[in-house]
Formats: structure tokens, sequence, C-alpha cells
């Protein structure tokens, strides 16, 4: 969602570029502590557990921050920009139950952990 946010940030009013930056700071970080989920995993499974405590709420945060973003852009650009507008709130409401649905239920299942939502 990156390209489609700099596509649109000049429909976000004032306050485009640092919309867009945002997105982009919430996106790495978010892929970023995922990634080293992702190594710990490959290279040092039996630390998984401890890392994916460790940085959950990271992810917390990160994935909490691009559904309101999304959801936001949405919302701002919607009256003029339907299309985009419904494209936004969508992947805002699509990361958010990921998040808060999909990938707890995921985690226990592949790794048989007990993670908090």
């Amino acid at each position: 969602m990156i390209w489609p946010a700099w596509l649109v940030h000049k429909w976000t009013g004032r306050y485009g570029v640092l919309t867009f930056l945002a997105t982009l700071a919430i996106v790495v970080a978010g892929g970023n502590v995922r990634l080293r989920l992702w190594f710990t995993a490959r290279t040092c499974p039996g630390e998984l557990a401890s890392q994916l405590a460790s940085i959950n709420r990271l992810v917390r945060i990160a994935d909490v921050a691009f559904s309101l973003i999304m959801i936001a852009t949405g919302l701002v650009i919607a009256g003029d920009h339907t299309g985009w507008g419904a494209l936004f709130v969508s992947f805002g409401l699509g990361a958010a139950l990921a998040f808060l649905v999909i990938e707890p239920a995921t985690a226990r299942a592949a790794f048989k952990l007990k993670t908090k939502n």
C-alpha cells in the first residue's frame, strides 16, 4: 500500500506528505519486526516463542497504526475519490481482521504458542 499511499497523498490535504511518510514508516517497521521473527524461526526455532513474546507489542502497534492510517486515508478521500477510498478502507479493515483474528490463530496452530490478542 506504499505506492497507492503516494498516489493519493495530494488528495489527503495539507498533511498528505506526512500521511505518506507515516504509512511508509509503519510498513517498514512492521515488516522488519516480522522479518526478525521469520529469521528466528529459520535459524533458531527454539527461541521463537521468547522472541515473539518480546516483540509482540511492537507487532501489534504497527498493525493497529497501519489499520488506522489506511482507514483514515480512505475516509478522507472517499468523497471525491470513492474507489480509492474504498481500497484504503478495505485494506485497513482487512489488516485489522488479520491481526485480531487470523494471525493469533495461525500462530497458535503453527507454533503451538499462547498469544495475547
